[in-house]
């Protein structure tokens, strides 16, 4: 089966990563940079450089995809958090939820 794991190289996403791979599933990770996909394919992955924002790169990344697994946020990590950190967090698990649900449409 083919895993398409956006939010691949954050704390849930590595694993997910790494737990996929051992259970024989083909794994594409949507990262943002480079150093991102080094980090997927150390993990056994094929990275898509992309964008949560960006719902084309989405469409594009999970196409043929079998299955979709949403692990994208920007959890805050340096107490103490604000509520703009907070809120930078609920924005990428919402455009990511958005752009995820009209990829799955769309194929």
């Amino acid at each position: 089966m083919h895993v398409f794991v956006c939010g691949a190289t954050g704390v849930l996403g590595r694993q997910l990563v790494q737990a996929l791979r051992s259970a024989g599933h083909r794994v594409t990770g949507l990262t943002r940079s480079q150093d991102g996909a080094h980090t997927v394919r150390d993990l056994g992955g094929t990275p898509y450089i992309g964008d949560v924002f960006d719902r084309e790169a989405i469409v594009d990344a999970t196409a043929d995809a079998d299955a979709i697994v949403h692990a994208a946020s920007q959890l805050p990590t340096d107490p103490p958090t604000t509520g703009r950190e907070w809120r930078a967090n609920d924005r990428v698990r919402l455009a990511a939820t958005r752009h995820l649900l009209h990829a799955v449409h769309r194929h």
